[in-house]
């Protein structure tokens, strides 16, 4: 399935959630960001949790800088 302009990553890319032997993960078409899903979460979870890890990352590069 394709979720449009939900790219936590570049904020405009296009997600798709696919499978493979090893479980569920989503990626972006446009910028190659991938993250695996854990088992049981849907997409919107998975979603928000990586905004919520690169906001969390780019607050740190500032404080530091």
């Amino acid at each position: 399935m394709l979720y449009f302009n939900s790219c936590p990553k570049c904020l405009t890319g296009v997600i798709e959630h696919q499978q493979d032997p090893y479980g569920d993960f989503i990626q972006c078409l446009q910028c190659g960001f991938l993250r695996d899903m854990d088992e049981g979460a849907n997409v919107a979870d998975a979603l928000n949790t990586a905004r919520l890890q690169l906001a969390r990352a780019a607050a740190t590069e500032e404080a530091v800088a």
